[in-house]
C-alpha cells in the first residue's frame, strides 16, 4: 500500500432514532447530522496542500443537503480514508433510502462507490485493536483534541471533534504510508503548518 497523491479523509458523524409510526426500509432511520473533509492533495515538489471542509446540520432536517454537499467533495481519482470505513458506508447507504429525496441522494452515493473502487485506507486495518490505538496516539502526538469513544451533540464541540478527527487520521496514514525521507519530512512539515494556521478547525 502506497501513499496516495490525492488523499480525502472522510469523518461522517451520524444519528439513529426509532420511528414506530413510520413504513419504511426500517423503523430504525439513520441520519447525517455533521461530517468533517480533509483532502490532501501532494505536488511534484512533494509538498502537500491541505484543504478542510465541515459541515453541521444544528437543526436535524438538512440531511440530505449534506450528503449532498458530502459528495460535491469527492472528486474523482481521490483515495478515500477513514477509520472503520464498513461502518460508515452502511450508514451512508441508509441516508437516502426512507428519504422523499431518494432520487436526489443516489448522485453523492456514486460518487462515494466510484472514490471506494480506488483502494481506500482505514485506519481500522493498521493494529490489532480497530485502529483506535494508532488514531489516539496521533491525535495525542499533534495535540488534536480528537474524540474517539463519545458523539457530542453540542455545536460547539462538534465542529472541532471532527476536525481534529480527520486530523488524526491523516497523521495515521502518513506515519503507516509515507516513506522516510525529504518527502516524508516536506508532508509533516506542510500538516504542522496548516495545523498551527488553524486551517479550518471550529
Amino acid at each position: 500500500m502506497q501513499y496516495p497523491n490525492d488523499l480525502t479523509v472522510i469523518v461522517p458523524q451520524f444519528r439513529m432514532v426509532t420511528d414506530l409510526n413510520k413504513r419504511a426500509f426500517s423503523d430504525r432511520l439513520v441520519f447525517l447530522s455533521a461530517f468533517a473533509v480533509l483532502r490532501a492533495v501532494r505536488g511534484d515538489d512533494n509538498n502537500i496542500t491541505f484543504r478542510q471542509r465541515i459541515e453541521i446540520d444544528p437543526d436535524g432536517n438538512r440531511t440530505m443537503d449534506l450528503l449532498c454537499q458530502f459528495g460535491d467533495e469527492l472528486q474523482p481519482g481521490t483515495t478515500i480514508g477513514g477509520w472503520r470505513l464498513d461502518r460508515q458506508v452502511a450508514s451512508f447507504i441508509r441516508l437516502p433510502r426512507d428519504s422523499d429525496r431518494e432520487d436526489e441522494g443516489k448522485a453523492p452515493l456514486m460518487r462515494l462507490s466510484l472514490a471506494l473502487v480506488s483502494k481506500p485506507i482505514d485506519v481500522g486495518w493498521f493494529d490489532q485493536h480497530g485502529g483506535l490505538p494508532t488514531v489516539s496516539t496521533a491525535a495525542s502526538l499533534h495535540g488534536l483534541p480528537a474524540e474517539w469513544r463519545n458523539q457530542s451533540n453540542n455545536p460547539a464541540l462538534v465542529g472541532q471533534r471532527l476536525a481534529a478527527r480527520a486530523r488524526s487520521i491523516w497523521a495515521s496514514i502518513g506515519e503507516k504510508l509515507l516513506e522516510q525521507g525529504e518527502a516524508r519530512r516536506k508532508a509533516f512539515a506542510n500538516f504542522d503548518q496548516f495545523n498551527t494556521e488553524g486551517g479550518g478547525m471550529k
